[in-house]
């Protein structure tokens, strides 16, 4: 919960100590770093919600329409038992590969009024895989369920909602930097990511998973 607690400081204070207008992205190349927190959604009840660790390549088409290459380390877990003796840990890898459209492309705004942080809220959606390892096995239940491990990929489909912007454009309008905000939906096509099998669930559908994201990206070339 302490790594909540900071996660949801660092957000607000770009705002509240940056300024709020947000420059659109040249045609290009960006590469970054992110950080946030990842809570899966499985046979396994309230699951805990873990820190996890990316990095990105993302190519800009244009200012307002961009595909994305992304790399997530974390865990999917719950520490204790639910209310039905289940209990997990899988400590994955994950990768995604995404296309997004921000809001400028389909308002096709002026140059004048570009820079405003409506423009740049997007939308995407891809394809992602999961390389799950459940090392250790997860918890038998009362009723004989679990007590396995797992090691294997998964293919996964990530919904993108995000903004970009840039931090204090105003001051440094040619700056390189620009900072993201990221909430990545992964829905799996895979029943193993708990490793419980959902005959004895009432959860039917197939396991996801819900990465919160902050991030940092390094513009190559001119910028805007």
């Amino acid at each position: 919960m302490k790594f909540l607690s900071t996660l949801s400081l660092i957000v607000p204070s770009i705002f509240l100590y940056g300024n709020l207008y947000a420059q659109v992205l040249s045609p290009g190349i960006s590469a970054g770093v992110t950080i946030g927190v990842t809570k899966p959604f499985t046979d396994v009840t309230n699951a805990d919600v873990n820190p996890n660790f990316g990095a990105s390549v993302q190519y800009n088409a244009s200012p307002f329409a961009f595909a994305v290459m992304e790399y997530n380390y974390g865990k999917l877990s719950r520490k204790d038992l639910d209310i039905y003796g289940k209990r997990f840990s899988n400590t994955s890898n994950r990768l995604t590969a995404t296309a997004n459209v921000a809001l400028g492309q389909i308002l096709n705004p002026q140059d004048r009024i570009a820079h405003y942080l409506l423009y740049n809220v997007y939308v995407g959606t891809g394809l992602g895989v999961i390389v799950s390892n459940i090392s250790k096995p997860n918890a038998l239940t009362p009723d004989g369920f679990g007590g396995i491990t797992y090691k294997g990929t998964d293919l996964t489909i990530p919904l993108n909602l995000g903004f970009n912007f840039k931090y204090a454009s105003y001051l440094y309008p040619d700056s390189p930097l620009t900072f993201n905000v990221n909430i990545q939906h992964n829905v799996g096509l895979t029943e193993m990511l708990d490793g419980y099998n959902p005959a004895n669930s009432d959860n039917k559908m197939k396991d996801s998973f819900t990465n919160l994201n902050v991030g940092v990206k390094y513009n190559f070339g001119n910028n805007r």
